[in-house]
């Protein structure tokens, strides 16, 4: 039980999946994510690359998502 709160934690604190609402917001979060993906489209990013979203995500996202 203690081993499964401590995952919890760790995911609310660093979590697996998330969408910024901008590169503004995706900025101020960096001290909070670790090395893992960003996903953007490439035809909205050409067009409005500070107000489109990002997601991002780490491998474990990634292997659900697949």
């Amino acid at each position: 039980m203690y081993v499964m709160r401590i995952e919890d934690y760790r995911r609310r604190e660093h979590p697996s999946y998330r969408i910024f609402e901008g590169l503004q917001e995706l900025v101020h979060s960096m001290e909070q994510l670790q090395n893992n993906w960003l996903y953007v489209n490439v035809d909205q990013w050409d067009r409005d690359p500070v107000h489109m979203p990002i997601d991002y995500l780490d491998e474990q996202a990634l292997d659900h998502l697949a």
